[in-house]
């Protein structure tokens, strides 16, 4: 029995020993108490996260967002992860900066003990090879400079256990593993990011084809795809709404060709995988490539070191499956090219793949193959006192010319005489070189212990395989976290806790107004149900910079909650009206948004936040500084009855009548039909009385008088209206608000949001999940575990990966350069930081 037991305490020690790693690689959150702040994380993710935080402490699912865009089904956006496990520990315990910055360590540990678990346990391959690819996966740049993303990092932690699953059920005939991959899928897209679930997904689809042919396990796997389907539609609870708000939205029908392919990986970045820096870093402010897209989505760095194992790996690893791994790495590395391709436009024709952006993404099947690859290759290394049969003097050789070249050629361009350039450009510039200089050095210093490693004279030492091991995990972490190590900056937990003095003011203002003059609602009315702000702050107006050089100045992050931008006013207890990054906001509000500042009013915003003041003439101010707030001289209460209703199907008309001289919202409203019981026709504006404003209920008394109650509320599927308890149906009004018809007996209309897509979804949901854990159940395992050396019986089989995965690389390359040779060609143009930047500053 303690034999059984000492090899896993042996492998929760290294499990551990990632976990220090992960913390190793972010003290200044694990020591400073820091939180994340960078991009997404600041505009997006922290607010969202408080939203879910909220609604538990209220014991509801944040169904619906009064506080985000006139109103917003949060729920069914999906990045919230409302139902995702890990979450609802973070809101139990932490605030949501800080549950917001720990899942990200969270999740980053998990993919590293998920590689580590798959190669140890799933491919048999010893802790010294199964900790590299821990390391090399989830510390990979690749994932690092995502950690802004919390919910494609918790998608992306999973895929290594979809591995392991698939293997460990095809190795020991268990038909129940193969079903609970299902599950792990479901427990991904519940996380909140759908492409990075479907690209593990169909990884783990295609890797359980092959090894099931393999492996002789073809029924297995039949019986385990079976169980899996229902164990995906666990998640229907969530899928179901997101699809529903997808319709809705920008994505409806797909996304065009242009945003399809933006951001992909152009052929001569493919020099980041030795040089991440190459193109400057963002962190930074040196990052000059912006034209082709984010250093973020733009980043295929795992490590050299990483890469020249893979190599090792794929040509001497000692399982079969680095052929399937070979071909995954070139895979996801043609597909990231996107539009130099040629083919992407036969792409752009699947159903499923129109709905994904960025091509970039697919550099997630490239990193977790170089990771498991490189697993592979330290343990031929420390496994196998042999020499190496492959040539790695060439490759080598390669990279270090590849390097010097590449440096030298940008270097050397950055150099010129730029007297010319704008400041801006050369502020950049200014930057770069630094990290030029440590990008080479970085990498010279890399290969040279890549080249100790790996000759014959080191590996014929007695002390080789441990010297590897200490030499290989040491570096590198090193290598990785001299890369990454500063890109995700932190900022204390009050820099998203504190109300910030505009919020302040407009909290005063507001209470000063009611008691001079009262209010249009109940006291129990918060204020985010009576009016609305708009920021209308962005980095083209203003200043401030939220892209770039935070590692060096943080000056623009801890001002950014001044600005009251997108989802950050709802942390203050403030509704902004203005859409925020989300890709899934209705179009409604997209095509209403290009009214404004006009439409400001319409939408019930009572307060301006900018840069400069507003003219007196249009709003008073309410607080200066370098955020300005200003109250609206002409605003619309949240909701008040108009006497006439014009009836304008048609999208392009609706708008064009409310851009007209004629259309005046406080004696009318457009809506898009005739309402059921007929039209009618009132007396003139009336204000009403919000009695009661909650986030799925709101309740209003009527004055009195024929006429339509408007609710500059977002109108969406699921909301239901009672009129004095009988339900009456919602219109459209004024393009995305809602009305109901209304008559002078009528007392109180009240609105109750229902979706139907989350009640049939959670039914599905049950159901899939009792049908799941049933047949988990009947499985029942087959006769044995595979031979010892069964493996070997197969490896002429799938050693046709290989060759397959090479031409495959060259077909992409080829045909992409005969098709779309004006981009091709463009490379070189394309690696001179002077012209970019004169054309990016003119």
């Amino acid at each position: 029995m303690a034999d059984r037991i000492v090899p896993w305490k042996a492998d929760a020690l290294c499990l551990g020993g990632l976990a220090l790693a992960v913390v190793g690689f972010f003290p200044q959150v694990v020591i400073d108490g820091g939180c994340f702040f960078v991009q997404d994380m600041m505009v997006q993710n922290v607010p969202f996260r408080h939203f879910l935080h909220e609604a538990f402490v209220a014991g509801r699912l944040p169904l619906w967002e009064p506080r985000i865009n006139a109103g917003f089904p949060l729920f069914a956006e999906g990045q919230v992860g409302a139902l995702y496990p890990p979450n609802w520990a973070g809101a139990t315990l932490l605030s949501p900066a800080r549950a917001s910055t720990w899942s990200v360590l969270l999740h980053l540990w998990a993919a590293s003990a998920g590689a580590f678990l798959y190669l140890r346990h799933g491919l048999h391959v010893g802790r010294a090879g199964a900790l590299t690819a821990g390391v090399c996966f989830g510390l990979s740049g690749y994932l690092v400079v995502r950690v802004m993303s919390p919910s494609f990092v918790a998608a992306t932690a999973g895929i290594p256990f979809l591995f392991l699953l698939v293997e460990s059920g095809l190795q020991h005939r268990r038909p129940a593993r193969l079903g609970a991959a299902g599950a792990v899928v479901a427990l991904q897209l519940l996380a909140g990011h759908p492409q990075a679930a479907s690209y593990g997904a169909l990884a783990a689809l295609g890797y359980g084809a092959i090894r099931a042919g393999q492996l002789q396990r073809v029924r297995v796997a039949i019986i385990g795809c079976a169980i899996a389907v229902p164990g995906m539609l666990i998640a229907a609870v969530q899928l179901l709404p997101t699809f529903e708000l997808a319709q809705l939205s920008l994505r409806a029908g797909g996304i065009d060709y242009a945003q399809f392919v933006k951001m992909s990986l152009p052929p001569e970045r493919l020099l980041l995988l030795l040089l991440p820096d190459l193109f400057g870093n963002s962190a930074h402010g040196s990052y000059w490539g912006s034209a082709e897209g984010f250093f973020i989505q733009l980043c295929p760095f795992v490590g050299v070191l990483c890469l020249l194992l893979a190599f090792i790996g794929a040509r001497e690893g000692r399982s079969t499956t680095r052929f399937f791994f070979v071909l995954l790495a070139l895979l996801g590395l043609s597909l990231s090219l996107g539009r130099y391709t040629g083919f992407f436009e036969l792409l752009h024709r699947i159903p499923l793949l129109s709905q994904f952006r960025i091509p970039t993404r697919f550099l997630l099947w490239w990193a977790f193959a170089i990771a498991v690859l490189a697993g592979l290759g330290v343990d031929r290394l420390v496994g196998d006192p042999k020499p190496l049969r492959t040539p790695w003097r060439l490759p080598w050789a390669i990279c270090v010319l590849s390097v010097i070249g590449a440096t030298a050629f940008v270097w050397g361009d950055g150099s010129r005489e730029t007297v010319e350039l704008a400041a801006g450009a050369q502020d950049v510039l200014s930057h770069l070189h630094a990290d030029l200089a440590t990008g080479l050095w970085r990498a010279l210093a890399v290969l040279a212990v890549a080249a100790v490693l790996f000759s014959g004279r080191f590996r014929r030492q007695a002390a080789a395989p441990a010297l590897t091991v200490i030499a290989v995990l040491v570096v590198t972490w090193a290598e990785l976290h001299s890369f990454a190590g500063d890109f995700n900056g932190v900022l204390p937990e009050d820099a998203y806790a504190l109300q910030p003095a505009t919020a302040r003011a407009i909290h005063q203002d507001d209470r000063n107004r009611q008691a001079a003059a009262g209010t249009e609602a109940s006291p129990e009315v918060p204020a985010w149900g009576r009016f609305r702000i708009a920021s209308l702050i962005s980095e083209r107006n203003t200043p401030y910079d939220w892209h770039a050089g935070w590692a060096l100045n943080t000056s623009s992050y801890r001002l950014y909650a001044e600005t009251l931008r997108m989802y950050s006013a709802g942390l203050y207890g403030l509704a902004n009206t203005t859409p925020g990054w989300s890709p899934l906001h209705l179009t409604s509000h997209w095509e209403f948004s290009q009214g404004y500042p006009a439409w400001l009013g319409l939408a019930n915003a009572r307060y301006v936040v900018t840069h400069r003041p507003l003219p007196a003439q249009i709003a008073e101010p309410v607080h200066t500084g370098q955020v300005s707030v200003s109250r609206l001289r002409q605003s619309l209460p949240r909701a008040w009855v108009v006497p006439e209703a014009i009836i304008l199907p048609a999208k392009g008309a609706r708008l064009r009548h409310m851009r007209s001289p004629s259309f005046d919202p406080r004696r009318q409203v457009v809506i898009d039909r005739e309402p059921l019981q007929g039209p009618v026709s009132g007396a003139g504006f009336a204000a009403v009385r919000i009695v009661r404003y909650e986030a799925e209920h709101v309740a209003i008394d009527l004055p009195g008088g024929d006429g339509y109650l408007v609710l500059s509320d977002t109108y969406a599927p699921g909301w239901l209206a009672r009129v004095d308890g009988v339900e009456r149906e919602i219109l459209l009004a004024n393009h995305t608000f809602r009305a109901v018809p209304v008559l002078a007996a009528d007392k109180r209309v009240e609105f109750d949001y229902r979706p139907g897509t989350v009640v049939a979804g959670a039914w599905i949901s049950g159901a899939a999940m009792l049908l799941w854990l049933t047949l988990c159940r009947l499985a029942r395992p087959g006769g044995g575990t595979l031979r010892q050396g069964a493996e070997q019986l197969h490896e002429k089989k799938s050693t046709i990966l290989m060759p397959l995965a090479v031409q495959i690389g060259l077909v992409v390359a080829l045909y992409g350069f005969a098709t779309e040779t004006e981009l091709w060609v463009g490379a070189a143009d394309r690696l001179q930081p002077v012209q970019i930047l004169r054309e990016a500053f003119p």
